[in-house]
């Protein structure tokens, strides 16, 4: 065997290595996001610890405001969706929990993605949403072929980087 093979065979190793404990390790993140997609709840946490959560029909009743936004994905043409959601602020309010000067919002998605809102941003009313409907229909979840039951809306955020599919926790730091 010529040693560039050995090379790449012991890295491809050493990377499904890798690959495995990091699973492991985040095992229960991982069944924790499924559940909540099932489910259709949002999880409210302070660190790492539940203080609320939300299912669909809380969500649902709270005052929702329809927005258009546009997506705007990496080597894809933007598309300009309409949303339905309700206002950060609300949630919160619902939830019995604020962020303090200085702290965040961690909002956490099924697929392991990770979004972050300074407490600053919070002041802005009319910016961030956690919409559960899209074009008029009911969001389905990551399982369904959708994004949802929630997304995370970013309304000033052009590119649409910290939107945030499959949101499952809000993480209060």
């Amino acid at each position: 065997m010529a040693r560039h093979t050995k090379i790449t065979v012991i890295t491809l190793c050493a990377l499904a290595a890798a690959i495995c404990v990091l699973l492991l390790i985040n095992r229960s993140q991982i069944l924790a996001g499924k559940k909540a997609q099932a489910e259709e709840t949002l999880t409210f946490t302070y660190e790492g610890a539940p203080v609320a959560t939300l299912a669909g029909e809380d969500i649902r009743s709270l005052p929702s405001e329809t927005f258009e936004a546009t997506i705007r994905s990496s080597g894809e043409r933007p598309v300009p969706a309409e949303y339905t959601g309700v206002e950060i602020h609300d949630l919160l309010d619902r939830a019995g929990v604020s962020v303090s000067e200085g702290g965040a919002l961690l909002f956490k998605g099924a697929d392991m993605y990770l979004t972050k809102v300074e407490a600053g941003e919070l002041s802005e009313h009319g910016n961030i949403y956690i919409v559960f409907m899209r074009d008029g229909e009911i969001m389905k979840n990551r399982a369904q072929g959708g994004e949802g039951p929630y997304q995370v809306i970013v309304r000033n955020d052009y590119y649409s980087l910290r939107w945030c599919k499959y949101l499952s926790e809000v993480e209060i730091t």
